[in-house]
């Protein structure tokens, strides 16, 4: 089943900070009828093993473009949901084919839709998926970088990505609060990512 997870844009204001707007990332659980919910923890990396993930990515995106069209005319009706894209995926020709089709089909869609690729999804062929994103991104879908700092980060090549946002990896917020070491790492990538 589909889950969305909030992501709130906060401005600061002065001392207070308001919420700029609220979109959402598509989160997937299985629901097994023996066993209860279970974790994409558990599943994905078999999903991705097997190559179950192809099918699995296919359904999320399906499913996601029908929630968008459902949302339309509604309150959500502005909302933007992320879908995760695993490197399988990224790397898989079907996946581009179900976007532009999707984008053809739903035009009104296609800016309310972000795609989530990792670092190591991109750095696999980073010339090719540079020039995927481009064409994508030319199309009107939206990217965003995630785990950002785990993998390889090359900034050369992010200059080079079309993207919308940057998910800074767990590990550089986790202790934010104490370690001045993690803040100026989030700061610099804060201001990188404005500039």
């Amino acid at each position: 089943s589909l889950h969305f997870q909030p992501q709130v844009q906060l401005v600061a204001s002065g001392e207070k900070s308001r919420i700029d707007r609220i979109d959402a990332e598509v989160l997937i659980r299985w629901n097994h009828p023996i066993r209860g919910p279970i974790g994409p923890d558990k599943f994905i990396p078999l999903a991705e093993e097997t190559g179950l993930i192809l099918p699995i990515g296919n359904w999320v995106l399906f499913k996601t473009i029908e929630q968008l069209e459902k949302w339309q005319g509604t309150a959500l009706e502005k909302v933007i949901l992320s879908i995760n894209i695993s490197p399988k995926q990224f790397a898989n020709e079907q996946l581009m084919d179900n976007l532009i089709t999707m984008m053809d089909k739903r035009p009104s869609l296609k800016h309310r839709l972000k795609v989530e690729i990792t670092e190591t999804s991109l750095m696999e062929d980073p010339e090719r998926s540079i020039q995927r994103m481009r064409h994508l991104a030319k199309l009107g879908l939206r990217f965003a970088l995630d785990d950002f700092g785990k993998g390889y980060s090359s900034l050369n090549y992010l200059t080079e990505l079309p993207l919308n946002t940057i998910k800074l990896d767990r590990a550089f917020i986790c202790n934010v609060h104490q370690s001045p070491t993690d803040q100026a790492i989030v700061r610099a990538v804060v201001y990188l990512a404005k500039t």
